[in-house]
């Protein structure tokens, strides 16, 4: 069963391992911006840029994309490792005026 978070999830700069994005044969109902989903009717990844769902089939579209939902951060620094297919993300967090975490 999955488990509802009411705010935002704050990591401390360690890493999401072996994350699956949400699988599904239609969008889902009442997207917001930045969100994403896998397509498995056509097995690519979508994201919802708040107008329409946008699909992601590139390493500089797929880095293009993270980037544009970390908007509200003071730095973000990413990492293609080609060889085995990840992407690393450095996000610095803007947690108040001119301050960071992360």
């Amino acid at each position: 069963m999955a488990i509802n978070f009411l705010n935002n999830i704050d990591l401390n700069r360690n890493q999401i391992l072996n994350i699956v994005i949400q699988k599904l044969s239609t969008p889902p109902p009442s997207p917001i911006s930045g969100q994403m989903f896998f397509d498995t009717t056509i097995n690519k990844l979508k994201y919802y840029n708040g107008s329409e769902w946008i699909e992601i089939y590139n390493s500089d579209q797929i880095i293009n994309t993270i980037a544009s939902a970390f908007i509200d951060t003071n730095s973000i620094d990413f990492t293609y490792d080609s060889a085995n297919k990840r992407i690393q993300a450095d996000v610095r967090l803007k947690t108040a005026l001119g301050t960071n975490e992360g």
